[in-house]
C-alpha cells in the first residue's frame, strides 16, 4: 500500500504556489483554498503520526528513567568503595 506523507503534501502545495508567490506576493482566494483543503486532508494523517511518534517517545522516556535507575544504583554501589 503507498502512503502518502502529510509532510509531502504540503510541500507539494508550497511548491505549486511559490510561481504564485513570486510573481503577485500574495495568493488569490482560490489559491488559497486550495492551500487551506490540502492542510484539512493532511490534518487527520498528521495526528496519526504524531500518535506513533509519541508512543516512540514513551518508550524511549521509559528505557531512559530504567537507564538513570541502573545508574543510581551503580553509584550507590561504587560510593562506599
Amino acid at each position: 500500500m503507498i502512503t502518502i506523507r502529510p509532510t509531502f503534501v504540503c510541500l507539494a502545495a508550497l511548491v505549486l504556489c511559490a510561481p504564485l508567490l513570486a510573481q503577485s506576493g500574495k495568493l488569490s482566494d482560490a489559491d488559497f483554498r486550495k492551500v487551506a483543503q490540502s492542510h484539512n486532508k493532511a490534518e487527520a494523517a498528521l495526528a496519526k503520526e504524531a500518535r506513533h511518534y509519541a508512543g516512540h517517545s514513551r518508550e524511549a522516556a521509559e528505557a531512559l528513567r530504567n537507564l538513570a535507575t541502573i545508574h543510581q544504583e551503580l553509584a550507590k554501589e561504587h560510593a562506599g568503595n
